[in-house]
């Protein structure tokens, strides 16, 4: 009675330490399992972070994204560019320049033109003709300041600076040439003494004549004739040849 006493208390406690032992390990398991978790736990928020950080990732996102107008022309920038190069493609060559739409040389003579109204002499609003009677020239310039006979036929009037050669017809005295000496009378068409004789070229085109003390446009038996010095010219005139 006493042995199966206790063999039924061995089997007993060994019971009570399987059932201790199945305690402790189910412990040991969810200790394991709770650290697992723990440790997975900061893998799952490095993967997808909170709305804060969000947040904070799109303000950095936007602050370093490359700025749209230094990278990319916007409209209006392009609308000028084209526009731009819209006047380059029409602005008209220079003399001498090729002409960039049809590639012809431009050999042309500058703007200015010349014709037998130029040959006329305007002084205050009246003109003086070649082939007038001294007398008409005389009333519109005013009274000479003197008179030098250059040969037989020949006589030269001093006026405030202007000059007047006559030649005699008929036995009357006409005028054959006048000449201007001061940078306050212009031709009608603005050349003057002072200005640069290349510039003669825009107010009449090229000169009937050319050398480097004068410039000569010629229609018939007239001429008006601008002396040069050093290209500026010092005086010009109206001349008519027998």
């Amino acid at each position: 009675m006493a042995i199966y006493m206790k063999k039924s208390l061995i089997l007993v406690l060994a019971a009570l330490i399987a059932v201790l032992a199945t305690a402790c390990g189910e412990t040991d398991n969810t200790i394991a399992n709770n650290k697992s978790a723990v440790i997975i736990q900061p893998t799952r928020k490095e993967t997808a972070p909170t709305n804060g950080e969000k947040i904070k990732e799109e303000i950095v996102k936007k602050a370093t994204k490359p700025n749209q107008s230094a990278t990319e022309p916007t409209a209006s920038a392009k609308a000028k560019k084209q526009k731009k190069k819209k006047k380059r493609k029409n602005t008209l060559p220079t003399q001498g320049d090729p002409n960039p739409n049809t590639n012809i040389q431009v050999t042309t003579a500058p703007n200015g033109s010349f014709d037998s109204s130029d040959l006329d002499f305007i002084f205050e609003g009246a003109y003086i003709y070649l082939n007038d009677d001294i007398e008409d020239a005389i009333a519109i310039l005013g009274e000479d300041n003197g008179a030098t006979e250059l040969s037989k036929t020949k006589t030269e009037y001093e006026f405030d600076d202007v000059t007047v050669v006559t030649y005699e017809k008929n036995e009357k005295e006409r005028v054959e040439s006048i000449t201007v000496l001061t940078d306050t009378i212009p031709t009608p068409k603005g050349a003057k003494v002072g200005m640069y004789g290349t510039q003669l070229r825009t107010v009449y085109g090229l000169p009937t004549k050319k050398s480097d003390t004068a410039y000569t446009y010629s229609i018939d038996n007239k001429s008006l004739v601008f002396n040069l010095e050093n290209n500026i010219v010092t005086s010009y005139s109206y001349i008519m040849s027998h």
